[in-house]
């Protein structure tokens, strides 16, 4: 006889689900530990696989951003290559604000104003480095999916969790590709937890999120049975309502 699927929240075990990923299966332990971590150039280049050319005047990433229009001193800049805009076209920007680096699978139309970080693919190069940040920090991570109810959810879980530390958590809307990785990295050494939102819009699109995060548990509010094609892929064991 089939299982009748709950309407009602439901936990994937660890670690059957994660985040933005493209590689192999991220196996984190059953205990989290927290651990002191702090993005470098050093880190970067470890997780992205990328090569560096130039010498950045500092080796501490004050964070990393997609948008020469907000990028901030000190941070990274990643050329993503999209339908509309290509980052690329827009180095020299990031440089005029003071980006430490910038990150590109192409070579750059003119000379760079700033060192570069040449990797294979900048969208892959971006949850890459979000699974390495992950790992290193080695903090409890709840992903939070669903049709309703998953800021609510979201903030609820955070401010459960804030009363033992520092929680990350999703801000305003980044809960997609880009979104996801880019909250990762803005992990610091005194966060204890991260609470992450995770939208979902075709099938299959949580397993394709999957290795970076690695959460120690997924949480999902209810959804209509259409919306449960996202889940394609995932393992449906151990759901518990």
């Amino acid at each position: 006889m089939r299982r009748a699927e709950p309407d009602v929240p439901q936990r994937f075990p660890p670690p059957t689900w994660g985040g933005i990923g493209w590689g192999v299966d991220d196996q984190v332990g059953d205990q989290d530990v927290a651990v002191a971590f702090t993005l470098t150039i050093d880190e970067l280049l470890r997780g992205t696989g990328g090569a560096l050319r130039g010498a950045p005047g500092l080796r501490e990433v004050a964070g990393v951003s997609i948008d020469s229009r907000t990028i901030e001193p000190g941070q990274v800049f990643f050329a993503i290559a999209g339908p509309r805009f290509d980052g690329h076209d827009f180095l020299a920007e990031a440089a005029a604000k003071g980006a430490l680096a910038a990150v590109v699978h192409r070579e750059p139309k003119a000379p760079p104003a700033l060192p570069i970080v040449r990797v294979a693919d900048t969208t892959r190069a971006l949850g890459d480095l979000a699974r390495h940040v992950r790992r290193a920090a080695g903090l409890p991570v709840v992903g939070i999916t669903g049709s309703v109810g998953k800021t609510t959810t979201k903030e609820m879980t955070a401010a459960l969790l804030a009363t033992r530390g520092p929680v990350l958590k999703t801000e305003g809307n980044l809960n997609n590709a880009y979104g996801l990785p880019l909250t990762l990295l803005r992990l610091r050494p005194e966060h204890t937890a991260a609470v992450l939102e995770l939208g979902m819009s075709a099938p299959g699109e949580l397993l394709r999120w999957r290795p970076s995060t690695s959460s120690s548990s997924l949480l999902s509010t209810p959804s209509p049975r259409p919306r449960r094609r996202c889940w394609t892929g995932c393992p449906r064991e151990g759901w518990r309502s």
